[in-house]
């Protein structure tokens, strides 16, 4: 079955005709993604506003599978926002945010200072939207559900948000909220709310009771 993919077609020939060009021609225009990257870094990083709309796109962009495109993007490149701690610059947010987390700890200046930015963009939000939203969209579908079909959408209903609550997998859910109700789907995605302050919160509280207790 694999080599079927070979027999009497050109794809993989015109695969490896067009990227090889492809290839040869991105390091000479990468400087240009740089910039684009850094232009929606202003936006995407943007006080109050920026986790929200990286929020809404990830959601928006769930239907495409591209949610994991614009999540690597955010936490390894520019546009991700560059962040210079202890002298050392740290591009995207995942780097930065396992240097203090990992290394620096509560303690250091830099958790007040980039840790609530940094965990409004990572998984607390989504954890948010599996065990909360998720279930509650859920519920909403079985009661809105017609009598007669309501057994049937019972069992659909329950497997689809057991797979977001506990295996974090909303695709399931979320594609058939989008074939149900677009609209209403554009609606929740826009009104998805970041968590902001988790882990930076958590290091606050560490910080209080290490100063009474250790």
């Amino acid at each position: 079955m694999e080599f079927a993919f070979f027999s009497g077609k050109s794809v993989a020939i015109l695969s490896i005709a067009f990227t090889i060009p492809v290839g040869l021609i991105i390091p000479f225009i990468w400087d240009v993604f740089t910039y684009g990257m850094r232009s929606i870094s202003t936006v995407m990083m943007a006080p109050d506003i920026g986790a929200r709309i990286y929020m809404t796109l990830n959601r928006l962009l769930i239907p495409f599978g591209l949610h994991h495109a614009l999540s690597s993007t955010v936490r390894f490149t520019e546009a991700g926002g560059t962040y210079l701690i202890d002298g050392q610059t740290y591009v995207g947010i995942l780097p930065a945010m396992n240097k203090i987390l990992f290394e620096l700890g509560p303690n250091h200046p830099a958790w007040n200072e980039f840790m609530p930015t940094l965990c409004s963009y990572l998984a607390s939000s989504q954890m948010l939207t599996t065990l909360f939203r998720v279930p509650a969209i859920g519920l909403a579908m079985y009661h809105m559900a017609y009598f007669k079909n309501k057994k049937f959408a019972k069992g659909m209903i329950l497997t689809v948000v057991l797979t977001a609550f506990l295996g974090n997998i909303t695709e399931p859910l979320e594609f058939s909220f989008l074939f149900i109700a677009p609209k209403l789907f554009i609606i929740y995605a826009i009104t998805v709310r970041p968590v902001d302050h988790p882990v930076a919160n958590a290091g606050s509280v560490y910080r209080v009771y290490s100063r009474h207790h250790l």
